[in-house]
């Protein structure tokens, strides 16, 4: 037995620094006053948000596999305790992770929306025709 766990726990030490470099993403703080940016700006926040959605995308499978190999680490004796410690530890780098880029999300999308509000093209007079009333055959 002192041989198994002894193997588990070397397992263990070769496995964690594989997944040691899983860093969460920075947040963006590149968005910008839809009111008053440019369409370059708005861009360029846009290119900002989908390279953290990418970086979010590659943290969270780097997180699943750290977990993983946790759990692979304490091998099938491993305890419901500290089964449920390493899956809580996962969900809670899964949830923050999600929830800043759903929180990046919605202020570019807001960004955008008052971006376009500002700069629609406003609709043409439409007392501006001929002045014909429409009377005349």
């Amino acid at each position: 037995m002192k041989i198994s766990y002894a193997a588990a726990a070397l397992a263990a030490l070769s496995v964690s620094p594989v997944y040691a470099a899983c860093t969460m993403p920075p947040p963006v703080t590149s968005i910008p006053d839809g009111t008053t940016a440019t369409a370059q700006q708005i861009l360029d926040a846009q290119k900002d948000v989908v390279a953290l959605n990418d970086a979010t995308h590659t943290y969270l499978t780097c997180i699943q596999k750290e977990h993983d190999a946790a759990i692979a680490a304490g091998g099938p004796g491993i305890s419901t305790v500290a089964a449920d410690k390493i899956d809580k530890d996962e969900t809670q780098k899964n949830n923050a992770a999600v929830d800043q880029l759903n929180s990046t999300i919605q202020k570019f999308n807001a960004s955008v929306a008052a971006y376009k509000a500002k700069n629609q093209p406003k609709p043409k007079d439409s007392k501006s025709g001929s002045g014909d009333s429409g009377g005349s055959k």
